[in-house]
Formats: C-alpha cells, sequence, structure tokens
C-alpha cells in the first residue's frame, strides 16, 4: 500500500473522533517510520527527542546515513524511550542514542499537554500505547 493511501484510511479512521488528526502530520510520522526502516541496517547513532533536535540537528552531516533523527515536534521522554525500546534490537549497528533534553523536559508529558493529539500518531504509526488510559487514549 502506498503512503498516501495508507494516510487516507488512517485519517478516515480517526475522521469521525475528535482528535484533529491532520493528513499533514500523520505523513510525517510515516515518513520516519519509514525512515528507520530503510536505514535500519546502518544506523550508528540515533537520536530521540522533541522539536530541538528535530529542527537542530542535521543528520545529513553524518557520513553514509549512518546517524538518524527520530526526533518529533512535543516528543516527550516517554515516547522518547519508547521509541528506543521499540527499535533498539532492529538496529544491529546502534552505537550511541543522543537523547536531546531541554529546560522543560523533565516535568513535560505529551499527554497532559494541549497537543494531545499527538499519542494518537504514535499509536497508529508506531503501536505505541497511551502512558496514562484517559478518554483521549489509552
Amino acid at each position: 500500500m502506498k503512503l498516501k493511501e495508507l494516510t487516507n484510511k488512517i485519517k478516515a479512521k480517526f475522521i469521525k473522533k475528535r482528535y484533529g488528526i491532520t493528513p499533514k502530520e500523520l505523513y510525517n510520522y510515516f515518513i520516519l517510520k519509514d525512515g528507520i526502516e530503510v536505514y535500519k541496517e546502518r544506523i550508528e547513532i540515533l537520536v530521540l527527542g522533541s522539536s530541538h533536535g528535530q529542527l537542530g540537528i542535521n543528520t545529513n552531516l553524518f557520513e553514509n546515513f549512518k546517524a538518524f533523527n527520530l526526533c518529533i515536534g512535543s516528543q516527550d521522554l516517554y515516547y522518547s524511550c519508547e521509541l528506543y525500546k521499540k527499535y533498539v534490537k532492529e538496529l544491529k549497528n546502534l552505537k550511541n542514542v543522543l537523547l536531546t533534553y531541554s529546560v522543560f523536559s523533565s516535568g513535560y508529558e505529551l499527554q497532559k499537554t494541549k497537543n494531545i493529539r499527538y499519542i494518537d500518531y504514535y499509536k497508529e504509526v508506531f503501536g505505541i500505547e497511551p502512558k496514562y488510559k484517559t478518554e483521549w487514549g489509552g
């Protein structure tokens, strides 16, 4: 199934709910998931964290696609850890993990913010369950 078809299928699934998932946001999550799958044999450095790492770390500067940036805006430490646990066994050449950490990171929980809808992206794209059971997820 092509990425666009898959994005539309998932969008249709959630359109009846109030989550506010946009095709562009969902597409960005699938790009990351597809990217890590394509390059998993080469990845030696995995970058995790929020938008500071997403926008501030250019993995194109590393040789031969040896680094992969899996940072996503509003990613909290819970989702960084869950992404790491999901991919650590698949990344056979992984040598380092770079976790971007900001002043607000220690107390920040995505599921308790106005960006709560992002938990649905993690669940649908990466299969990561929300940290808490709420009306939004879990």
